[in-house]
């Protein structure tokens, strides 16, 4: 079983990013049961990082990936995809996961934007117990 769109790469110099994750998202929709259970189980734990990073450091941080303006695209791509497996609980997960990075940047691709709103503490009442011991 393979779940990686870099297996049986080279380790020499790799297509462009985009390109492979074409490859991949096209592998994907022909993917056993097992495949797409591993590969719905993986994106929604890296979206899931990505999110809290994003909410932490702001949309800089998903400039260490090589597309970051891109990300949104493979992920959605991903779960379209597996879109024969939507049985799958993860999937679904999946896409609420990418709606909510698409939110947090504000401009539905995964590129540079504003950092997300912090609210207020009146609006937020767990904000009032941070540094109060209870």
């Amino acid at each position: 079983m393979v779940c990686t769109d870099s297996a049986g790469a080279d380790r020499g110099a790799k297509a462009p990013w985009e390109s492979r994750k074409r490859h991949h998202i096209e592998k994907l929709k022909s993917a056993d049961r097992d495949v797409a259970l591993v590969t719905a189980a993986d994106k929604p734990h890296n979206l899931n990082a990505m999110i809290r990073d994003v909410r932490r450091h702001g949309p800089a941080t998903l400039e260490r990936f090589n597309s970051p303006g891109r990300l949104a695209w493979y992920y959605r791509g991903v779960a379209d995809a597996l879109e024969g497996h939507e049985d799958l609980a993860l999937v679904g997960e999946m896409r609420e996961r990418i709606g909510v990075l698409e939110g947090l940047l504000g401009d539905g691709g995964g590129g540079r934007a504003r950092p997300p709103e912090v609210p207020a503490p009146d609006r937020c009442p767990e904000l009032h117990l941070v540094g109060r011991q209870l």
